[in-house]
Parts: C-alpha cells; structure tokens; sequence
C-alpha cells in the first residue's frame, strides 16, 4: 500500500459522495490504521507506513459544541424515572464525569462525605502518571441524587450497579427518549457537552487549573475542547476581563500541563 493510497482513503472517507464522515471520525480512523501499520512494521512484515506522512483531519468541531443549561438539565432530570441514571446525569452535567465510563467505575468507598469528595477512576487515563484516577468536589447539586440510591452494605460495590453493565450505546438511546420526553430536542455529543458545559460552569467560580484538575483534563484540552463562550462573556469589558482571568493579560494560558 502507498502513501497516495492511504491519502485517497482519507479523501474517500470525507467525501460527500462516500462515506462523508466527520472530520474528527475520519482522524480517528486515520489513528487507527497508523497504529495498525506501526505494528505490522514491529512485527517486521512491512518497512514503511503509509500512514505516517497523512495530515490528520482537525479533530475538534465547533458546529456540535452546545452548552447544556442547568434548566435544561433540570427538566430533563423531572421526567427520569431511574434513580441510577439521574445520578449518571448529574455527575456528568455537575462533576464533568466522562459518561459512562467513570460513572461506572464510582464505588462507594470512592465518596468521602466529610471532606465532601469523591474519587473519580478513569479508564482514559489509567496509564496517566494519575494512574487515572483524582479527587474532585461532590457538588450540591449532585448530594440529592446520591442520597437517593441505598448504599450497599459493601462499599467496594458500584454506586449504580445497574449501570456499570450498560453499554455506551443503549445509554445514549435511552437519554434522548428522556430529553425528548422532557419536551427539548436531543443537542449533538450528548454527554460530551454535558461535560463541557460543567467546565464552563465551574471555571466562573474557580480557578481553570483546579477545574481541570477536577475534571481530569488539561488547561489546553479544556480551551479547545470544552470550554465555551457565552453571551455575557462576549460583551464589553466584562469579555475582556473575562479573557484576562482564563488565559492571563497578553491573551494566552500561562498554566502548562500534559495533554490527556
């Protein structure tokens, strides 16, 4: 396989006459076939990778970045019979958890009532210095939907139990039954923007290196990932102000972190 053919199966999986996938997808699958040629390379069946000099796509896509009001939330949230999904969504939406992921993994060992946090495990970054795993505030609006589940007598158990044997696929479907149910329209990246919509929640109050601490992402991934502006951000001096205390005077994060 050449370089020219790796490029024409790019070219094929944008285009509008083919498979017409997303930018960020197509990157995706681009990764995976590098990572597939790399291998074949270390098992030294091939010499060269065909992949390597392929430009990816940009990953990140605005046009399905939506912030996630807590009204909205709320509403949602109203119609939810499931106890255990009502807490996944505030963990998400509140917390900034990766869904369902580390929701899953959450156990009731994991919650320290009396300093008020919990430990978060993350799949993502299990192979992080963090060994994926950090300490992030249970927040207020996450307490009543805790308190509504029974704990097991043994807290080495999952928090939802019923959850952690769910895949990612019936969740999202279930989801939008419910936002629909609700009377709203199903927003794109469903628990991607309720995570992003707690980062830019959280960062009015505190500080962004906390937050993505918290949220276990970096100030860089959290700028260009998550972190969205909204109306009142963007008018006047308060915008600027607003500019000042997330990236510093000149415009740009003076906080250096590894990316996730």
């Amino acid at each position: 396989m050449s370089v020219q053919d790796a490029q024409r199966w790019k070219n094929w999986l944008l285009g509008e006459k083919s498979r017409n996938l997303a930018p960020a997808s197509t990157s995706k699958k681009l990764k995976d076939a590098r990572q597939f040629f790399e291998h074949a390379i270390d098992l030294e069946l091939i010499t060269r990778n065909p992949f390597s000099k392929v430009k990816l796509p940009p990953q990140d896509n605005p046009d399905r970045m939506q912030y996630v009001s807590a009204d909205d939330v709320n509403a949602v949230l109203a119609v939810v019979t499931d106890p255990e999904f009502r807490l996944a969504i505030a963990l998400a939406r509140y917390a900034g958890f990766r869904s369902p992921s580390e929701a899953q993994q959450l156990r009731w060992c994991d919650l320290d009532r009396k300093n008020g946090t919990m430990l978060v495990h993350s799949p993502k970054l299990k192979r992080d210095s963090t060994g994926g795993r950090r300490t992030c505030p249970i927040f207020d609006n996450i307490v009543p939907h805790l308190q509504a589940l029974p704990q097991a007598t043994d807290t080495r158990l999952p928090v939802m139990p019923a959850l952690a044997s769910v895949r990612n696929t019936n969740l999202r479907t279930q989801f939008c039954r419910y936002i629909k149910k609700a009377g709203l329209t199903p927003w794109p990246k469903l628990f991607h923007n309720l995570r992003a919509s707690a980062l830019t929640d959280l960062v009015e109050k505190h500080s962004l290196p906390s937050v993505c601490k918290w949220l276990g992402t970096s100030p860089k991934v959290a700028m260009k990932h998550y972190f969205m502006l909204r109306g009142r951000e963007l008018a006047g001096p308060s915008g600027r102000e607003e500019q000042s205390r997330l990236f510093g005077p000149h415009g740009t994060n003076p906080v250096h972190s590894a990316e996730c």
